[in-house]
């Protein structure tokens, strides 16, 4: 079942669709699933795809905000905490 999850989770992403990413980590969730597992093994994986066709990436790098848009809109569509947005809001006040 989780596998599922994974690769809706990486399919809506190909398309660009945030209405079905929402309801497929709604789903997982609902099911008992981490939501930091959905993230890891759907939504990223997803992204990097994305990454590889050369539209664009989330990057992990120390100390520049690239990708903070995305996390931003991950940790709102999950409904989790992710730590550099919450660092990026702290340091931004609220942004």
């Amino acid at each position: 079942m989780a596998d599922n999850i994974f690769e809706q989770a990486i399919e809506v992403i190909l398309k660009g669709d945030a209405d079905k990413a929402t309801e497929i980590a709604k789903r997982g969730i609902d099911e008992g699933m981490d939501p930091l597992e959905i993230m890891d093994k759907g939504f990223i994986p997803g992204i990097n795809q994305v990454g590889d066709l050369g539209i664009g990436v989330v990057t992990g790098d120390p100390g520049r905000p690239t990708g903070i848009a995305a996390k931003f809109k991950i940790a709102e569509l999950l409904d989790i905490e992710i730590n550099s947005v919450n660092l990026f809001k702290s340091q931004t006040r609220g942004f």
